[in-house]
């Protein structure tokens, strides 16, 4: 690979792994949000809210999961990387 390859694919990654930080701040800045929420207005049905909260976090991270995903594919893509075993 040339140098300005190898530059790119370090910025990427470095990019990436900053992505997958930033996800899991935001989530943890939201969970401080709900807690918050709840001691200014308590609501009386919390069962129906966790199932909620839960599912939402967990499309959340499969969401960001596949653009993970797509983002390598199209790295790998755009230097013609070929696997060979």
């Amino acid at each position: 690979m040339d140098a300005i390859s190898v530059i790119i694919t370090l910025v990427s990654v470095v990019a990436a792994v900053l992505q997958i930080v930033l996800f899991f701040k935001v989530w943890g800045m939201c969970n401080d949000i709900k807690a918050m929420r709840q001691v200014q207005a308590p609501e009386t049905d919390t069962d129906k809210n966790e199932e909620d909260s839960i599912f939402s976090s967990a499309f959340a991270l499969v969401a960001y999961i596949v653009m993970i995903c797509v983002i390598v594919y199209l790295i790998i893509q755009w230097h013609n990387i070929e696997f060979t075993h």
